[in-house]
Order: structure tokens, then C-alpha cells, then sequence
């Protein structure tokens, strides 16, 4: 476990969000209940978008799992939210906070936004590390909402090599740092959604995927979602569909996902009908 490394990645890559604007990482403390390794299988970790109140199960988490337990066919499949992997119920210091509109501080620069995504990204990727050299024989699966889908593509562009290999999928909606990384009007692979080229609200992570994932990876932003699409008209209101992924794409992100995790161990691909 290269501690001292992955500290150094993470430094990197959230400097705009420590270094700028002055904050510090809180150290993720040590899961106590966190699933066993699911030997030949699937974890699937995901982290909920803001939230006012605490819920751990959210709407986009449960409909995410539903949508790729359902299409595994019995492959081993465990699931943990972010920021609850030791399945207390209870946040605690150095766990996900997600944190709501009201305690971003949009009027200091969106300090306390930063400060969330700066934790997740911290806490994904502590426990990836640590988790790997434990569980060497289980496929990992991300996925992540709105605030979620930043902390998720930090995490994963700071985890080292050993990590990356063992990620299956990873899953990605309504991302503010959408990138659809457009060359003469068509979106990279990675891009699924109805949205077209313009990318997210807080402007594109660079980079925004790791080389190695990009074939691994879908992030999904609907063209009427202001919040990936920066569309100012559908940033929020009745007409922002910024809240409907459960409905409309994650149900095709399960479908997209299962036949690569069973491919990624060895199970031949489900009969269609």
C-alpha cells in the first residue's frame, strides 16, 4: 500500500480545491463493517449527489443498484454507499458528507461544495487502495450522481494502476464537469445522453478520465440537465431533468454495465430474447 503516493496523486489533481481556496483533507477513518471481498465478483460503490438531509440510500443509488443486479444473471453483487461503507447510518468525520445547497457556500467561491467533493474523492480512493490489496479477485463497479460523479472521476484518476485494473465499470450522471470531449461535432466514447457538446456547469475535469477507463466508463447527461449540459434554462425548475436519471438513464447504464462486468470475470454473456 503506497500511502504516502496516493496522498501525493490526490494533492494534485483536487489543488483547485485545497490549495486555492485554502482548505484542507480529512482523513477517511477505518471502515469497521464494510463488506467481506466478494471473491469472483462484483462491489459496487456509489456516491449520492447534494443533499439538504443525510440518506445514504437515495434515489439514484437504489435504482442503480436494482438496474445491475438485474442484469448480472447470479454473478456475486454487493453494493455500498459512499460514505456509509461501514454501514452505520451515521456520517461521521473523514465519510462523504454530500453536502446540500445550502452549506456549498456559493457565496465564497462554492468553498463548501469543494470541501465535500475533496472527502469522497479522498475517502473512494483511501479504501480502493486498501481494498485491492485485500480483495484481489473482485471487480469493482462505480457510480456516481451530480456532486457524486465529481467525487468519483477525481477518485479515480488518483487511484494507482493495481486499482484501475480491477475497476469493471464506471457509470457517471449528470456530471457538473461533464466533458464530452467533442473533435469536429462527435462526443468521445464515453458520452451517453441525449445532451450534445457543451459540458458541464463547472467546466470540463482535464483529465476527465483516465486513458485506460475510457472504454470502461459511461457518463450519461441529458440534454435538458442545465446541470451537465449548461443549459441556463434547465438549471432548475420544472423543465431540469437534472433529477430524473433514475427514470430515463440509469436503467440503460445497468444494461451498458453488466455484460462488461461478466466479460471482466469470465462469465459468458447472458441469452437475449
Amino acid at each position: 500500500m503506497k500511502n504516502h503516493g496516493l496522498a501525493s496523486r490526490l494533492g494534485g489533481l483536487l489543488s483547485l480545491l485545497f490549495v486555492l481556496l485554502g482548505l484542507s483533507v480529512v482523513a477517511a477513518p477505518a471502515s469497521s463493517a464494510d463488506p467481506g471481498c466478494v471473491n469472483g465478483g462484483v462491489l459496487s460503490i456509489f456516491a449520492r449527489g447534494s443533499q439538504g438531509s443525510v440518506n445514504f440510500q437515495s434515489a439514484e443509488s437504489s435504482s442503480f443498484y436494482h438496474a445491475v443486479q438485474n442484469k448480472l444473471g447470479g454473478l456475486p453483487f454487493q453494493q455500498v454507499d459512499l460514505g456509509n461503507i461501514d454501514g452505520d447510518n451515521t456520517l461521521e468525520r473523514g465519510e462523504y458528507p454530500a453536502v446540500g445547497m445550502a452549506d456549498w457556500g456559493i457565496l465564497s467561491g462554492l468553498n463548501g461544495y469543494y470541501a465535500s467533493v475533496g472527502i469522497g474523492a479522498t475517502e473512494l480512493a483511501t479504501y480502493l487502495e486498501k481494498r485491492s490489496a485485500t480483495c484481489p479477485n473482485e471487480v469493482y463497479l462505480l457510480g456516481g450522481y451530480s456532486q457524486g460523479a465529481e467525487v468519483v472521476g477525481y477518485a479515480i484518476t488518483a487511484v494507482d494502476q493495481r486499482v484501475r485494473d480491477q475497476i469493471g465499470y464506471v457509470a457517471l450522471f449528470g456530471d457538473p464537469r461533464f466533458n464530452p470531449g467533442c473533435i469536429n461535432g462527435h462526443r468521445a466514447s464515453s458520452a451517453r445522453g441525449s445532451a450534445g457538446c457543451t459540458g458541464g456547469v463547472l467546466g470540463a475535469r482535464q483529465p476527465y478520465l483516465p486513458t485506460d477507463l475510457v472504454n470502461r466508463t459511461g457518463s450519461w447527461c441529458d440534454a435538458d440537465d442545465g446541470i451537465c449540459s449548461r443549459n441556463p434554462a434547465r438549471l432548475t425548475g420544472p423543465l431540469s431533468t437534472h433529477a430524473k436519471y433514475p427514470a430515463k438513464w440509469i436503467p440503460e447504464a445497468g444494461a451498458q454495465a453488466a455484460p462488461i462486468l461478466r466479460s471482466r470475470l469470465g462469465w459468458a454473456p447472458l441469452p437475449t430474447f
